[in-house]
């Protein structure tokens, strides 16, 4: 296994992403009530359920996101943060 291919943040967000899918959400649930909070100075992302006020997943590590933005899928299911070097 190449080790350098860990350290590609678009990669750590896809695992991150699965990982919440799998342990975060015991049962599926509408995207409606979810927001993402972008942490620029700490490269890190946090998905926010916003009826309960709660953190439910931080995704850490992910390198420069001064100038980041999301873009979510047509199902609303997934959303894709990219820095400003498209990463």
């Amino acid at each position: 296994m190449n080790p350098r291919r860990w350290q590609r943040p678009w990669l750590r967000l896809l695992i991150g992403s699965a990982l919440l899918t799998l342990v975060g959400c015991a049962a599926p649930r509408g995207t409606g009530d979810l927001a993402l909070v972008i942490e620029r100075a700490a490269g890190s992302v946090q998905v926010i359920d916003t009826s309960n006020r709660a953190l439910i997943h931080r995704v850490a590590g992910l390198g420069d996101l001064s100038h980041a933005s999301v873009v979510y899928a047509r199902d609303g299911r997934f959303a894709f943060v990219f820095g400003r070097d498209g990463g």
